[in-house]
């Protein structure tokens, strides 16, 4: 009888411990020194923790911000209702973040990525310090469907220009993480924006375009 009250009890100890609010506390730096990003890219990490969080059966307690605009950084902290969500959320915002744009081939070569059911994709060159800013739009009644818009920095437009056009009717793909995350057939006509229409929701496209934008323009290095 001893044994199974003792057996309870660590139990509800382990289940106590693990529902302990925790609280993580980041110093932040930005890629840019505009107030305007820089608030907006708060924001959007806020979003990026909500959804992560109810991913991971947890919940955002508190959420604080203080800024230091001369040295273009940021003190985040973020209250989660319990340590396991809190430990895995904080192993995803210090990972680091990828990016990089391939275009796919007929035939596999070493370096190449393979995707299984959509084929190999080969390196552009073109990483996320190429990308300027990316918003998520709702488009117009009746579809409601979600468009993404990927701005180039005014730097790499010239570079970028030149791969999309060599690669005019081909697949590119876009790697986040190492992982495909979207697939599109290139026109033959490039400003400074890739257009990737057709998105099941507005809301998705809002929730790449927060992903995106937080991982390019901050880095999170935990206190």
């Amino acid at each position: 009888m001893k044994k199974l009250l003792a057996s309870a009890l660590f139990a509800l100890l382990m289940t106590a411990c693990g529902s302990v609010a925790t609280i993580l506390t980041y110093d932040v730096t930005f890629t840019t020194d505009n107030p305007d990003r820089m608030s907006a890219l708060s924001l959007a990490t806020r979003h990026v923790v909500e959804r992560r969080l109810a991913r991971l059966e947890g919940a955002l307690l508190d959420y604080d911000v203080e800024y230091d605009k001369e040295a273009q950084v940021a003190t985040i902290e973020i209250e989660v209702d319990n340590a396991k969500s809190a430990e895995i959320l904080n192993e995803e915002m210090t990972a680091p973040f990828t990016f990089e744009v391939r275009y796919k081939v007929e035939e596999h070569q070493e370096g190449d990525i393979e995707v299984e059911g959509v084929g190999s994709f080969r390196d552009t060159g073109i990483y996320k310090s190429d990308i300027d800013w990316v918003i998520g739009q709702t488009t117009e009644p009746p579809l409601n469907r979600g468009r993404v818009l990927i701005g180039f920095t005014d730097e790499s437009v010239p570079g970028v220009k030149e791969i999309f056009e060599e690669q005019a009717g081909n697949t590119i793909g876009l790697f986040v993480r190492d992982r495909l995350t979207a697939a599109v057939e290139i026109g033959e006509e490039f400003e400074k924006v890739l257009v990737i229409d057709g998105l099941p929701s507005g809301e998705i496209a809002k929730v790449f375009a927060d992903d995106m934008n937080v991982g390019i323009h901050m880095t999170f290095t935990q206190k």
